[in-house]
């Protein structure tokens, strides 16, 4: 189950907002509005799929691991960190 956040705007200037459940919401009547390089009136696709938080994890880990150590901070080093950063270098 998915859900559309709806952001739009009232005759006064406001922007309102709410949530309608994918089911609910009728693309058919807005599929134009997606092909649009204008941000008035544009439909967002944010996500299509689930996220994957260890993936995520792994690749901030070795991006983090990929990087320099900052001068200073070598006494925080264990004998298995060291290793670490020695095959991610």
């Amino acid at each position: 189950m998915g859900f559309v956040l709806l952001i739009e705007e009232t005759p006064d200037g406001q922007a309102t907002h709410s949530w309608q459940r994918v089911e609910d919401f009728d693309l058919s009547h807005a599929r134009h509005l997606s092909g649009g390089d204008k941000l008035s009136g544009s439909i967002v696709f944010t996500a299509t799929r689930q996220r994957d938080c260890h993936a995520e994890f792994n690749d901030c880990q070795n991006d983090c691991l990929g990087r320099p150590l900052a001068p200073g901070y070598e006494h925080v080093l264990t004998r298995t960190l060291r290793r670490c950063l020695h095959e991610h270098a």
